[in-house]
C-alpha cells in the first residue's frame, strides 16, 4: 500500500490515480488520508476541489484538516464562508492555517482608524470572546490574533506596530486564558504553543513581571519553562534583572533561616556550613544567564548552581556532624579527601538524574547529560573546598573556647 501511495504522490494525474487517492481520503487511518491530501493538492484537475472540500467537511483528525485546507489553497479555492472558517479555526491544529481561518471568519481589522484602537471594534470583541470561551484551538488562534502586531497607515504610508492596547480587566482574562491554553500539552501543535508564548508578551504590554507571573501559572513545568524561555528570548536583560531578584530574595531567605538555626549550639557548625553553602549559591545567581541558568520556580532548586552549591554546603554539613573535629591530622586530611569527592558525586549524580528523567526540561540536547553533571561536580567539589578551608581557619582562632563544636 505504502510503495503504491509514494508512486502517486510522484505523478497522480491519471484518472485511476486520482480516484485512488479519493477513496484513501477515506481510509481510517489518519496517516493515510493526510498523505492522500497532500498529493491532491498537487493535481491540476477541477474535479479535485469538490472532493476535498467534502473531505473536509467530515474530518476529524486535525492534522488531515489542516491537509485539505492546505490542498484546497494550492488549488485556488480556499474556505471563504465565514462560518465555515470558523467552525474550522477549532478543528486545525497548526497556527498558521488557524490564523488563515480566524482572518476569513473575521478579519481582525489590523489597518488601523487611529492609533491603539481598532478600526471595527465588533471584530475585536468577537476575538476577545473566542479568546476566553473557545475551544483550545480557538483560544490560541484569537489570542495570537490579538497580540499580532498592526498595520497604520499615516499620509498615504504604512507602518507596522505593536497591537492595540487594551483594558487591564480584558487583559489579565486573556493573560489568564493564555495559561491555562498552554496548560493543556497536545491540545495544539508546538508551532501554536510557541505562537501562544510569543502572545503573552505582546498581550502583557511586554511587561515583563506580568509576563513572568503568567509564565509561572503554566502547567505541566516542561510547559512552563518553554514559556519562560520564549520570554526571556523577547528581552534578556530584563528578564535576567527580574528573574534574579526574584531567585535571590527565596535564596537568601533560606541563608538567612540557616544562620539563624546555626545559635543552636549543637547545630551551629553544621548549620553555618549550610548557610554559606546557600550563600555560594546566592553568589553563583549574581552572574547566571538567561532561562536555564534562572528558569521559573521551582527548577530553580535544580540548576547547575543551586546542585552544586546546596550540595556541598549540605555534605559538608553532614560530615561536619558526623566526624567533630580533634581527631588528628590523618583524620583531618582524610576528610579534607572524602568531602569534596563525596559532594562532587551527590551533586553529579542528582543533576543526572533530574536532566535523564526531565525533571529539569531543556530543549538545548543531550550534550547537557554530560556537562551539567559534570559542571554540578566541579562546582560542588570547589565550594566544599572553600568551605572546608573556611572551617578549618575557623576552628583555628576558636579551639580554646570550642565555640562552633
Amino acid at each position: 500500500m505504502w510503495i503504491f501511495l509514494a508512486a502517486m504522490m510522484g505523478a497522480a494525474t491519471s484518472a485511476p490515480d486520482q480516484a485512488q487517492l479519493f477513496r484513501l481520503l477515506g481510509d481510517p487511518r489518519a496517516d493515510v488520508r493526510l498523505t492522500a491530501a497532500d498529493s491532491l493538492g498537487a493535481v491540476d484537475d477541477p474535479a479535485i476541489v469538490p472532493a476535498l472540500e467534502a473531505a473536509l467537511r467530515k474530518e476529524s483528525d486535525p492534522r488531515v484538516v489542516d491537509a485539505l485546507i492546505t490542498a484546497l489553497r494550492h488549488r485556488g479555492a480556499p474556505p471563504t464562508d465565514p462560518e465555515e472558517c470558523r467552525a474550522l479555526v477549532g478543528r486545525v491544529w497548526d497556527e498558521i492555517v488557524a490564523a488563515q481561518m480566524i482572518d476569513c471568519w473575521r478579519p481582525t481589522a489590523r489597518i488601523l482608524a487611529a492609533p491603539g484602537s481598532f478600526a471595527d471594534p465588533a471584530a475585536r470583541d468577537q476575538v476577545i470572546g473566542l479568546a476566553l470561551n473557545g475551544t483550545v484551538p480557538e483560544r490560541a488562534a484569537a489570542l495570537v490574533a490579538l497580540a499580532a502586531p498592526v498595520t497604520r497607515r499615516t499620509a498615504g504610508r504604512s507602518s507596522i506596530g505593536a497591537p492595540p492596547a487594551l483594558e487591564a480587566s480584558v487583559r489579565d482574562r486573556l493573560l489568564e486564558g493564555a495559561a491555562l491554553t498552554l496548560s493543556e500539552p497536545g491540545a495544539i501543535s508546538r508551532s501554536s504553543e510557541a505562537a501562544v508564548e510569543r502572545a503573552i508578551w505582546q498581550l502583557s504590554g511586554r511587561s515583563m513581571p506580568i509576563a513572568l507571573a503568567v509564565a509561572d501559572r503554566v502547567t505541566p513545568i516542561a510547559a512552563r519553562y518553554r514559556t519562560s524561555s520564549a520570554i526571556a528570548n523577547a528581552d534578556l536583560a530584563t528578564y535576567e534583572r527580574t528573574r534574579r531578584r526574584g531567585q535571590l530574595v527565596v535564596v537568601l531567605s533560606i541563608a538567612a533561616g540557616l544562620a539563624l538555626l546555626g545559635l543552636l549550639r549543637r547545630a551551629r557548625r553544621a548549620a553555618w556550613l549550610l548557610a554559606a553553602g546557600v550563600a555560594a549559591w546566592a553568589a553563583w545567581i549574581m552572574q547566571a544567564t538567561g532561562a536555564r541558568d534562572l528558569p521559573p520556580p521551582p527548577l530553580q532548586f535544580v540548576t547547575v548552581g543551586a546542585l552544586g552549591c546546596v550540595g556541598a554546603g549540605m555534605v559538608t554539613a553532614v560530615v561536619a556532624a558526623l566526624w567533630p573535629r580533634g581527631g588528628g591530622r590523618a583524620a583531618t586530611a582524610v576528610g579534607f579527601l572524602l568531602t569534596p569527592a563525596l559532594a562532587g558525586a551527590v551533586a553529579a549524580t542528582v543533576c543526572f538524574v533530574t536532566r535523564s528523567t526531565k525533571v529539569f526540561p531543556s530543549d538545548v540536547g543531550q550534550w547537557e547529560l554530560i556537562f551539567d553533571p559534570l559542571g554540578a561536580l566541579i562546582l560542588a567539589v570547589l565550594v566544599a573546598i572553600a568551605l572546608l578551608v573556611v572551617d578549618a581557619a575557623v576552628a583555628e582562632r576558636t579551639a580554646a573556647g570550642g565555640t562552633l563544636q
